[in-house]
Protein backbone atom coordinates (compact mmCIF):
# COMPACT_ATOMS: atom_id res chain seq x y z
CA UNK A 1 0.00 0.00 0.00
CA UNK A 2 1.37 3.18 -0.63
CA UNK A 3 0.86 5.66 2.65
CA UNK A 4 0.11 9.30 2.45
CA UNK A 5 0.18 12.20 4.79
CA UNK A 6 -3.27 14.45 5.41
CA UNK A 7 -1.78 16.76 2.58
CA UNK A 8 -1.82 13.72 -0.04
CA UNK A 9 2.03 13.21 0.24
CA UNK A 10 4.08 10.73 -0.39
CA UNK A 11 5.09 8.98 3.00
CA UNK A 12 8.71 7.26 3.95
CA UNK A 13 8.38 3.85 3.93
CA UNK A 14 5.70 4.13 1.55
CA UNK A 15 6.40 2.18 -2.02
CA UNK A 16 5.93 4.15 -4.84
CA UNK A 17 6.78 3.61 -8.76
CA UNK A 18 9.15 6.38 -9.78
CA UNK A 19 9.34 8.03 -13.02
CA UNK A 20 12.27 8.76 -14.97
CA UNK A 21 13.35 11.52 -16.70
CA UNK A 22 16.22 12.96 -18.68
CA UNK A 23 18.14 16.08 -17.75
CA UNK A 24 18.18 18.56 -19.77
CA UNK A 25 21.58 19.66 -18.80
CA UNK A 26 24.00 16.77 -18.67
CA UNK A 27 21.14 14.18 -20.20
CA UNK A 28 21.65 11.63 -17.52
CA UNK A 29 18.28 9.29 -17.24
CA UNK A 30 17.81 9.96 -13.53
CA UNK A 31 14.16 8.98 -11.29
CA UNK A 32 11.69 11.33 -9.68
CA UNK A 33 8.71 10.87 -7.38
CA UNK A 34 5.64 11.08 -9.60
CA UNK A 35 4.52 14.52 -7.84
CA UNK A 36 8.07 15.89 -8.21
CA UNK A 37 7.76 15.06 -12.56
CA UNK A 38 6.12 18.14 -13.98
CA UNK A 39 8.80 20.66 -11.76
CA UNK A 40 11.87 18.87 -12.38
CA UNK A 41 14.16 19.67 -15.75
CA UNK A 42 17.14 18.89 -14.01
CA UNK A 43 18.74 15.92 -12.19
CA UNK A 44 20.61 18.04 -9.73
CA UNK A 45 21.41 21.55 -8.72
CA UNK A 46 25.05 21.70 -10.22
CA UNK A 47 23.02 20.84 -13.76
CA UNK A 48 20.36 24.01 -12.53
CA UNK A 49 23.36 26.09 -11.96
CA UNK A 50 25.32 25.41 -15.17
CA UNK A 51 22.33 25.87 -17.01
CA UNK A 52 21.82 29.13 -15.21
CA UNK A 53 25.43 30.07 -16.69
CA UNK A 54 24.81 28.72 -19.42
CA UNK A 55 28.06 26.20 -18.87
CA UNK A 56 28.55 22.62 -19.86
CA UNK A 57 28.11 20.43 -16.01
CA UNK A 58 30.92 18.36 -15.31
CA UNK A 59 28.52 14.96 -15.65
CA UNK A 60 28.56 13.16 -18.74
CA UNK A 61 25.64 11.75 -20.89
CA UNK A 62 24.45 8.17 -21.44
CA UNK A 63 24.03 7.28 -24.91
CA UNK A 64 21.38 8.04 -26.82
CA UNK A 65 20.65 6.69 -30.39
CA UNK A 66 18.50 9.36 -32.41
CA UNK A 67 20.35 12.39 -31.09
CA UNK A 68 23.39 13.64 -33.37
CA UNK A 69 25.10 15.76 -30.49
CA UNK A 70 25.58 12.87 -28.14
CA UNK A 71 26.99 9.70 -29.07
CA UNK A 72 24.82 6.63 -30.24
CA UNK A 73 25.26 3.48 -29.86
CA UNK A 74 25.62 3.10 -33.84
CA UNK A 75 28.67 6.02 -33.39
CA UNK A 76 30.09 4.45 -30.36
CA UNK A 77 30.70 0.94 -32.59
CA UNK A 78 32.23 3.19 -35.39
CA UNK A 79 34.24 4.85 -32.45
CA UNK A 80 35.49 1.42 -31.52
CA UNK A 81 36.58 -0.12 -34.78
CA UNK A 82 38.79 2.90 -35.75
CA UNK A 83 40.27 3.80 -32.05
CA UNK A 84 43.17 1.11 -32.73
CA UNK A 85 44.67 1.96 -35.63
CA UNK A 86 43.16 5.53 -37.09
CA UNK A 87 44.78 8.64 -37.33
CA UNK A 88 43.99 11.64 -35.24
CA UNK A 89 43.02 13.28 -38.52
CA UNK A 90 40.80 10.52 -39.73
CA UNK A 91 38.79 10.43 -36.62
CA UNK A 92 38.04 14.01 -36.64
CA UNK A 93 36.40 13.62 -39.97
CA UNK A 94 33.98 10.52 -38.76
CA UNK A 95 33.37 12.83 -35.96
CA UNK A 96 33.22 16.74 -37.22
CA UNK A 97 31.12 17.93 -34.83
CA UNK A 98 33.48 16.34 -31.31
CA UNK A 99 36.84 17.71 -30.62
CA UNK A 100 39.99 15.37 -30.18
CA UNK A 101 39.59 15.67 -26.03
CA UNK A 102 35.62 15.05 -26.48
CA UNK A 103 36.60 11.76 -28.32
CA UNK A 104 38.88 10.55 -25.76
CA UNK A 105 36.87 11.64 -22.78
CA UNK A 106 33.80 9.39 -24.49
CA UNK A 107 36.36 5.93 -24.79
CA UNK A 108 37.48 6.62 -21.12
CA UNK A 109 33.57 6.89 -20.04
CA UNK A 110 32.96 2.99 -22.14
CA UNK A 111 36.10 1.34 -20.46
CA UNK A 112 34.23 2.99 -16.99
CA UNK A 113 30.83 2.33 -17.48
CA UNK A 114 30.48 -0.39 -19.58
CA UNK A 115 33.72 -2.34 -19.09
CA UNK A 116 34.48 -2.69 -21.99
CA UNK A 117 38.67 -4.13 -23.63
CA UNK A 118 39.48 -1.10 -25.58
CA UNK A 119 42.67 -1.70 -27.50
CA UNK A 120 45.49 0.92 -27.01
CA UNK A 121 45.66 3.49 -30.08
CA UNK A 122 48.40 2.51 -32.17
CA UNK A 123 50.98 4.56 -34.37
CA UNK A 124 49.08 6.06 -37.35
CA UNK A 125 50.10 3.82 -40.41
CA UNK A 126 52.87 6.20 -41.57
CA UNK A 127 55.36 5.14 -38.64
CA UNK A 128 54.54 1.53 -39.46
CA UNK A 129 56.09 2.24 -43.17
CA UNK A 130 59.15 4.04 -41.62
CA UNK A 131 61.70 2.73 -44.77
CA UNK A 132 59.20 2.53 -46.94
CA UNK A 133 58.30 6.40 -46.67
CA UNK A 134 62.11 6.85 -46.01
CA UNK A 135 62.89 5.33 -49.80
CA UNK A 136 59.98 7.07 -51.68
CA UNK A 137 61.09 10.33 -50.61
CA UNK A 138 64.87 9.81 -51.50
CA UNK A 139 63.42 8.40 -55.15
CA UNK A 140 61.50 12.04 -55.88
CA UNK A 141 58.00 11.88 -53.70
CA UNK A 142 57.25 15.06 -51.55
CA UNK A 143 55.50 15.19 -47.96
CA UNK A 144 52.38 15.71 -49.33
CA UNK A 145 52.05 13.29 -51.62
CA UNK A 146 53.34 10.88 -48.70
CA UNK A 147 50.63 12.11 -46.11
CA UNK A 148 48.06 11.76 -49.01
CA UNK A 149 49.25 8.24 -49.29
CA UNK A 150 49.49 6.83 -45.91
CA UNK A 151 46.54 8.92 -44.70
CA UNK A 152 48.53 10.83 -42.13
CA UNK A 153 49.45 14.78 -41.83
CA UNK A 154 52.92 16.33 -43.36
CA UNK A 155 54.34 17.22 -39.28
CA UNK A 156 54.27 13.07 -38.59
CA UNK A 157 55.87 12.68 -41.86
CA UNK A 158 58.67 15.54 -41.52
CA UNK A 159 59.10 13.54 -38.16
CA UNK A 160 59.56 10.83 -39.66
CA UNK A 161 62.44 11.93 -42.37
CA UNK A 162 64.03 13.56 -38.74
CA UNK A 163 64.19 10.59 -37.15
CA UNK A 164 65.76 8.67 -39.50
CA UNK A 165 68.42 11.65 -40.39
CA UNK A 166 66.96 12.20 -43.91
CA UNK A 167 67.62 15.83 -44.90
CA UNK A 168 64.75 18.06 -46.28
CA UNK A 169 64.48 18.77 -49.95
CA UNK A 170 64.97 22.89 -50.53
CA UNK A 171 62.54 24.63 -52.67
CA UNK A 172 64.92 24.59 -56.21
CA UNK A 173 65.43 20.84 -55.63
CA UNK A 174 62.24 20.50 -55.40
CA UNK A 175 61.19 22.08 -58.65
CA UNK A 176 63.95 20.34 -60.57
CA UNK A 177 61.57 17.55 -59.52
CA UNK A 178 58.30 18.80 -60.06
CA UNK A 179 59.90 20.31 -63.17
CA UNK A 180 61.43 17.59 -65.10
CA UNK A 181 62.81 17.67 -69.31
CA UNK A 182 59.96 15.84 -70.10
CA UNK A 183 57.58 18.40 -68.86
CA UNK A 184 59.69 21.29 -70.24
CA UNK A 185 59.71 20.09 -73.43
CA UNK A 186 56.15 20.12 -73.60
CA UNK A 187 56.07 23.69 -72.03
CA UNK A 188 58.44 24.70 -74.53
CA UNK A 189 56.65 23.16 -77.35
CA UNK A 190 53.31 24.67 -76.19
CA UNK A 191 54.72 28.27 -75.89
CA UNK A 192 56.50 28.26 -79.45
CA UNK A 193 52.93 27.49 -80.49
CA UNK A 194 51.44 30.17 -78.50
CA UNK A 195 54.02 33.01 -79.86
CA UNK A 196 53.51 31.86 -83.59
CA UNK A 197 50.11 32.44 -83.55
CA UNK A 198 50.48 36.18 -81.32
CA UNK A 199 53.49 38.07 -82.48
CA UNK A 200 52.55 40.61 -80.10
CA UNK A 201 53.18 38.11 -77.12
CA UNK A 202 56.41 37.15 -79.06
CA UNK A 203 58.15 40.69 -78.66
CA UNK A 204 56.65 41.09 -75.24
CA UNK A 205 58.27 38.04 -74.46
CA UNK A 206 61.15 38.85 -75.86
CA UNK A 207 61.54 42.33 -73.77
CA UNK A 208 60.67 40.45 -70.63
CA UNK A 209 63.58 38.33 -70.92
CA UNK A 210 65.66 40.91 -72.12
CA UNK A 211 64.60 42.94 -68.55
CA UNK A 212 65.51 39.71 -66.55
CA UNK A 213 68.43 39.11 -67.64
CA UNK A 214 69.67 42.70 -67.22
CA UNK A 215 68.74 42.47 -63.39
CA UNK A 216 70.26 38.75 -63.23
CA UNK A 217 73.21 38.38 -65.64
CA UNK A 218 74.32 35.36 -64.44
CA UNK A 219 71.41 33.26 -65.33
CA UNK A 220 72.16 34.50 -69.54
CA UNK A 221 72.78 31.04 -71.25
CA UNK A 222 76.05 31.21 -73.03
CA UNK A 223 74.77 31.14 -76.63
CA UNK A 224 72.76 34.43 -75.57
CA UNK A 225 76.11 35.50 -74.26
CA UNK A 226 78.08 34.79 -77.50
CA UNK A 227 74.48 36.16 -79.26
CA UNK A 228 74.64 39.53 -77.39
CA UNK A 229 78.68 39.71 -77.64
CA UNK A 230 78.38 40.36 -81.89
CA UNK A 231 78.34 43.90 -82.71
CA UNK A 232 75.14 44.79 -84.44
CA UNK A 233 73.17 42.39 -82.42
CA UNK A 234 72.12 44.11 -79.30
CA UNK A 235 70.98 47.17 -81.72
CA UNK A 236 68.43 44.79 -83.31
CA UNK A 237 66.77 44.00 -80.20
CA UNK A 238 66.38 47.18 -79.15
CA UNK A 239 64.99 48.29 -82.15
CA UNK A 240 62.20 45.41 -82.14
CA UNK A 241 61.73 46.83 -78.57
CA UNK A 242 60.89 50.25 -79.39
CA UNK A 243 58.68 48.64 -82.73
CA UNK A 244 56.78 47.20 -79.76
CA UNK A 245 56.15 49.71 -77.55
CA UNK A 246 54.70 51.56 -80.08
CA UNK A 247 52.52 50.26 -81.47
CA UNK A 248 48.84 51.10 -81.15
CA UNK A 249 47.28 48.42 -79.73
CA UNK A 250 50.15 48.46 -76.83
CA UNK A 251 49.58 52.01 -76.12
CA UNK A 252 46.01 51.24 -75.82
CA UNK A 253 46.88 48.39 -73.27
CA UNK A 254 48.63 50.64 -71.29
CA UNK A 255 46.12 53.21 -71.09
CA UNK A 256 43.39 50.97 -70.07
CA UNK A 257 46.26 49.41 -67.15
CA UNK A 258 46.63 53.14 -66.59
CA UNK A 259 42.61 54.04 -65.78
CA UNK A 260 42.36 50.95 -64.05
CA UNK A 261 45.10 51.31 -61.59
CA UNK A 262 44.18 52.25 -57.87
CA UNK A 263 46.39 55.06 -56.14
CA UNK A 264 46.93 54.41 -52.37
CA UNK A 265 45.05 57.01 -50.32
CA UNK A 266 48.36 59.48 -49.49
CA UNK A 267 49.72 59.26 -53.62
CA UNK A 268 50.36 62.38 -54.87
CA UNK A 269 53.56 64.16 -56.30
CA UNK A 270 55.25 67.34 -55.30
CA UNK A 271 53.27 69.39 -57.50
CA UNK A 272 49.76 68.25 -56.91
CA UNK A 273 50.07 68.27 -53.06
CA UNK A 274 50.07 72.17 -52.65
CA UNK A 275 47.08 72.49 -54.69
CA UNK A 276 45.17 69.80 -52.93
CA UNK A 277 46.13 71.23 -49.16
CA UNK A 278 44.73 74.82 -50.61
CA UNK A 279 41.68 73.14 -51.89
CA UNK A 280 41.10 71.53 -48.85
CA UNK A 281 41.62 74.57 -46.63
CA UNK A 282 38.97 76.11 -48.67
CA UNK A 283 36.41 73.59 -48.40
CA UNK A 284 35.77 72.56 -52.15
CA UNK A 285 35.16 68.81 -52.67
CA UNK A 286 37.01 67.09 -55.36
CA UNK A 287 38.54 63.85 -56.10
CA UNK A 288 42.17 62.75 -56.66
CA UNK A 289 43.08 60.33 -59.51
CA UNK A 290 39.65 60.36 -60.85
CA UNK A 291 39.02 57.92 -64.54
CA UNK A 292 37.41 59.68 -67.76
CA UNK A 293 35.43 57.49 -69.85
CA UNK A 294 34.66 58.69 -73.00
CA UNK A 295 31.27 57.51 -74.36
CA UNK A 296 31.75 53.77 -75.98
CA UNK A 297 33.26 53.73 -71.87
CA UNK A 298 36.79 53.17 -72.94
CA UNK A 299 38.97 54.74 -70.57
CA UNK A 300 40.72 58.55 -71.26
CA UNK A 301 42.78 60.01 -69.02
CA UNK A 302 43.58 59.19 -65.18
CA UNK A 303 43.06 63.08 -64.29
CA UNK A 304 44.96 64.55 -60.85
CA UNK A 305 42.21 66.49 -59.79
CA UNK A 306 38.97 66.25 -60.90
CA UNK A 307 35.23 67.69 -60.50
CA UNK A 308 32.65 65.16 -61.87
CA UNK A 309 29.49 67.14 -61.21
CA UNK A 310 31.13 69.69 -63.36
CA UNK A 311 32.79 68.07 -65.56
CA UNK A 312 35.99 69.57 -64.92
CA UNK A 313 39.70 68.28 -65.03
CA UNK A 314 42.90 69.54 -63.79
CA UNK A 315 46.91 68.56 -64.50
CA UNK A 316 49.30 69.86 -62.24
CA UNK A 317 52.45 69.24 -64.77
CA UNK A 318 55.76 69.16 -64.19
CA UNK A 319 57.78 72.41 -65.40
CA UNK A 320 60.72 69.35 -67.33
CA UNK A 321 58.66 66.45 -68.22
CA UNK A 322 55.93 68.47 -69.84
CA UNK A 323 58.31 70.98 -72.05
CA UNK A 324 57.11 74.42 -70.06
CA UNK A 325 57.98 76.99 -72.75
CA UNK A 326 58.70 79.73 -70.26
CA UNK A 327 61.23 77.45 -68.67
CA UNK A 328 62.90 75.83 -71.84
CA UNK A 329 63.22 77.50 -74.98
CA UNK A 330 64.79 74.52 -76.62
CA UNK A 331 62.95 71.29 -76.07
CA UNK A 332 64.19 67.80 -76.18
CA UNK A 333 62.73 64.70 -77.92
CA UNK A 334 61.58 63.38 -75.00
CA UNK A 335 59.58 66.75 -73.70
CA UNK A 336 58.45 67.08 -77.76
CA UNK A 337 57.07 63.26 -77.18
CA UNK A 338 55.11 64.27 -73.98
CA UNK A 339 54.17 67.71 -75.43
CA UNK A 340 52.18 65.73 -78.57
CA UNK A 341 50.60 63.11 -75.75
CA UNK A 342 49.11 65.87 -73.78
CA UNK A 343 47.79 67.65 -77.01
CA UNK A 344 46.07 64.37 -78.11
CA UNK A 345 45.15 63.52 -74.15
CA UNK A 346 43.25 67.01 -74.01
CA UNK A 347 41.01 66.67 -77.48
CA UNK A 348 40.25 63.26 -75.94
CA UNK A 349 38.84 64.90 -72.66
CA UNK A 350 36.98 67.58 -74.60
CA UNK A 351 35.28 64.62 -76.90
CA UNK A 352 34.12 63.40 -73.69
CA UNK A 353 32.61 66.54 -72.50
CA UNK A 354 35.48 67.52 -70.19
CA UNK A 355 36.64 70.58 -69.72
CA UNK A 356 40.75 70.76 -69.05
CA UNK A 357 43.12 72.97 -66.74
CA UNK A 358 46.45 72.63 -66.91
CA UNK A 359 48.55 74.43 -64.26
CA UNK A 360 52.02 74.33 -64.43
CA UNK A 361 54.65 73.71 -61.24
CA UNK A 362 56.39 77.12 -61.15
CA UNK A 363 52.82 79.04 -60.78
CA UNK A 364 52.29 76.39 -58.20
CA UNK A 365 55.82 77.41 -56.74
CA UNK A 366 55.33 81.12 -56.92
CA UNK A 367 51.41 81.35 -55.75
CA UNK A 368 49.08 78.19 -55.24
CA UNK A 369 45.93 80.59 -54.39
CA UNK A 370 46.24 82.56 -57.58
CA UNK A 371 46.29 78.78 -59.22
CA UNK A 372 43.25 78.18 -56.96
CA UNK A 373 41.75 81.44 -57.52
CA UNK A 374 41.79 80.14 -61.60
CA UNK A 375 39.81 77.02 -60.92
CA UNK A 376 36.87 78.44 -58.54
CA UNK A 377 36.40 80.68 -61.12
CA UNK A 378 35.89 77.32 -63.93
CA UNK A 379 33.55 76.51 -60.79
CA UNK A 380 31.33 80.19 -60.98
CA UNK A 381 31.99 79.82 -57.06
CA UNK A 382 33.62 83.44 -57.38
Amino acid sequence: MIKRDAKGRFIKGGFVERVSLICKQCRVNFKVVPHDAKERIYCSPECRYAAQKGQPSNKKGKLLPDDKKYWGTTRVKLLLDNWEWASKQRLLQLFPEKSWSAIKNQVAYIKTKYKIAVPKRQKSPAWRNEKEICQLYQQGLGSVQLAKKFDATKPTILKILRKNNIKRRGQSEAQKLIVTPERRKALSEQTKKYLKAHPEAKLEHIRNLQEFHEKHPESRSVKQKEWLAKPGNLEKLSKVMKECQNRPEVIEKKKINRAKQKFPLLDATTTEIPVQKELDRRGIIYKKHFPIYDKNKKPVRLVDIAFPEVKLAIECDGDYWHGNPAKFKTLRQVQINRIKMDEEQDTRIKEAGWKIIRIWESDIQKDVSACVDKIERELHLK
